[in-house]
């Protein structure tokens, strides 16, 4: 209890970042299981297409 009010509050921020971190790979374990299927049906070139597309959202997300 001490060490939190010395702390600032600082341990909750690092629980909340914590759960944040958890809930978007939680989320992004649904998008992969979603993609699988669909990804394994590509060509070679498809793929290729279809990984960069994928990291394209992930930086216009800001989630790199």
């Amino acid at each position: 209890e001490e060490l939190a009010r010395a702390s600032g509050g600082g341990d909750e921020q690092m629980r909340n970042e914590a759960q944040f971190l958890n809930d978007r790979a939680v989320d992004q374990r649904n998008v992969a299981d979603a993609a699988e299927p669909l990804f394994a049906s590509l060509d070679e070139k498809q793929k290729k297409v279809f990984i960069q597309e994928m990291v394209n959202l992930s930086h216009e997300r800001g989630l790199d």
